[in-house]
């Protein structure tokens, strides 16, 4: 079938709709120059439909011709969607001669012709079939947007381009014999209905973009008709398909032409097809929820986050969806949800959920900022996306599981949470031999940091005070590999201990309350775990070996300074834990500190 003149008749009566009395008045004097005999032009007349054919276009419908399957010796033939097929193309060839006797275009008759059969549908006159339907829920939805949205749909607006990208691929959707459709026709109609409304309120909300009409043809190609081929036959199938559908295909169409809109030059194609990439991601998206169930792991917005960031990964990284020899783009799709999902539903709360999604969202944008250099070349990229998830889950695993050290939960909210996670991976994205071959020292530090975290049963540190610790650790962790949180089996490293000694100190000043005068909490011991990380990364060895002098050290200044309140505070504990650590490192303990000695330290003379 060549749809054509659907895309000319939905454009016909958007028109009439938007432009009023005048365009009635127009299409009506048209109507009656253009297609004098339209009254007749129904379904029922088979005389229309063979004086239209004879002579002059009998070889459309002779032996091998286009639509010779659907005529036979002098009537159409018993063939499922016959008639709506010679019909179609009647109209098409009636209204193209009227238009080209009377000297008028030959868009504008079959803008004509289309707008009549599609009345005529709506107005039952015709044996409707899924073409039909499909073209009338195109029109009927389209027409919700007329009056509240004229300049949308409007000549040459983005809206009417996605009709007509819509209308131009029914045919590809619908095979031209209707019962082999079967069961999917209105599965079919209802995916149809949820992109175009979702389409169009999108191109609504952002009127600044700039969409082609070439990109949406392809973005509608190859996302809808392959999905609806794939459709299941069994009712109790259909009904996951249609629930799923009804969740996540209307965002699903929002993000891929908000992609398509913000990345134009990497839909120019070449080597590469993304609009392919496309259909393949939503058709893996739509299966993954199916076999899942929606909100028995991840809920609409964990889907929706996964696809979009991985649309995001398709536009920047096209070279990752070209497939390997075996893997095609649809299968390498499919592996990627599958394989995040699977990696994620055994994690602990609350990773198995929706924050487990938003975490391998972190790992695609690394992907799409830093390229595979972060990846194990010899494993697929998209299992990859998983695993690297799941270095960053197992290295908190403990923290939040161990009711004994559960406090974790308590100082971070799930978004901050993320971010915390955020950290660590960005920072592996920037030091791939963090977690190449197989390394684990991403979870290493993770685990570090958080079981230091655990311990903060008092909240003595706000959450944006862990979070700039947890960056300084990833920073000094990268860095120096192997020194701050080593990855053998039994040990957290000399960076975490060093952090939970100097939270012990702070827990244990603060026991007695402010009164008491203590200053080790908030951005003193914040700062104070920051030089200690830094200080060490560079004398791992003495760092262990001094540990307890360390930690003693601590509790000495913070003794010192709570037993003078009135000269000493939170920027003398600091300056003078700055510059003692390195003695310690270099000697062990410092033995017993005079209030000379400390003045001498600050710069203020040897006064007492």
């Amino acid at each position: 079938m060549d749809p054509s003149i659907i895309v000319f008749g939905i454009r016909t009566l958007l028109r009439l709709r938007r432009e009023g009395i005048a365009a009635v008045k127009q299409y009506e004097r048209d109507k009656a120059v253009l297609f004098p005999d339209a009254i007749s032009a129904d379904f029922r007349d088979i005389d229309f439909i063979r004086d239209t054919f004879f002579p002059d276009h009998s070889d459309l419908i002779t032996a091998g011709g286009a639509l010779a399957k659907f005529w036979h010796g002098t009537r159409p033939a018993p063939v499922p969607g016959a008639l709506e097929a010679l019909y179609m193309t009647a109209v098409q060839l009636r209204a193209d001669d009227a238009a080209k006797k009377h000297e008028a275009s030959a868009e504008r008759g079959i803008e004509v012709g289309g707008a009549l059969m599609i009345q005529q549908w709506a107005d039952g006159k015709g044996p409707v079939g899924a073409m039909g339907r499909m073209v009338l829920s195109l029109t009927d939805i389209a027409l919700e947007f007329v009056g509240a949205n004229p300049s949308l749909l409007g000549i040459g607006g983005d809206g009417e381009k996605l009709v007509a990208a819509l209308a131009a691929n029914l045919s590809e959707m619908i095979p031209d014999d209707a019962e082999d459709f079967g069961g999917k026709s209105q599965l079919a109609e209802r995916f149809v209905g949820i992109m175009l409304r979702a389409g169009l309120k999108t191109l609504n909300d952002q009127p600044d973009w700039v969409v082609r009409t070439t990109d949406l043809q392809q973005l509608v190609k190859h996302t809808l008709p392959p999905l609806i081929a794939a459709l299941p036959e069994k009712l109790s199938e259909q009904s996951q398909w249609r629930d799923v559908a009804d969740a996540l295909l209307g965002p699903a169409a929002s993000a891929a032409m908000a992609t398509v809109a913000a990345n134009p030059s990497a839909f120019l194609g070449a080597t590469f097809d993304p609009h392919r990439a496309m259909g393949a991601l939503t058709q893996a998206m739509l299966r993954e929820a199916c076999r899942t169930g929606l909100k028995q792991q991840f809920t609409e917005t964990g889907f929706v986050a996964l696809y979009t960031a991985t649309l995001g990964v398709a536009a920047e990284r096209p070279e990752l969806f070209v497939g390997r020899p075996g893997t095609p783009t649809e299968q390498l799709a499919v592996d990627l949800f599958g394989d995040v999902a699977g990696a994620l539903k055994a994690s602990p709360p609350p990773f198995d959920k929706d924050l487990g999604a938003h975490l391998a969202v972190a790992v695609l944008d690394a992907v799409k900022d830093n390229g595979l250099n972060f990846l194990d070349a010899s494993a697929p990229w998209e299992s990859a996306v998983g695993a690297m998830a799941l270095q960053v889950v197992d290295g908190l695993k403990v923290a939040l599981t161990d009711p004994a050290t559960g406090g974790i939960k308590s100082v971070f909210t799930q978004r901050q949470l993320l971010e915390f996670a955020r950290i660590f991976l960005a920072q592996a994205a920037k030091t791939p031999a963090m977690i190449a071959g197989g390394n684990m020292e991403l979870q290493a530090i993770v685990g570090g940091v958080a079981a230091a975290m655990s311990q903060d049963k008092d909240l003595l540190l706000t959450p944006d005070d862990w979070l700039t610790i947890a960056a300084v650790a990833a920073e000094e962790g990268a860095a120096n590999p192997q020194r701050l949180f080593p990855t053998a089996a039994g040990s957290l490293g000399v960076g975490a201990e060093l952090l939970k000694d100097l939270l012990a100190v702070a827990t244990a000043e603060c026991g007695g309350g402010r009164n008491a005068g203590g200053v080790l909490f908030g951005a003193t011991l914040r700062e104070a775990m920051v030089l200690a990380l830094r200080t060490a990364a560079g004398n791992v060895k003495a760092a262990a070996e001094y540990q307890a002098a360390l930690k003693d050290l601590a509790k000495t200044l913070s003794e010192f300074v709570r037993g003078h309140p009135n000269q000493y505070g939170s920027e003398q504990w600091l300056v003078l834990y700055r510059h003692l650590i390195p003695r310690v490192l270099q000697g062990g303990a410092m033995g017993t500190l005079t209030k000379r000695q400390i003045n001498t330290i600050l710069g203020r003379g040897a006064s007492t």
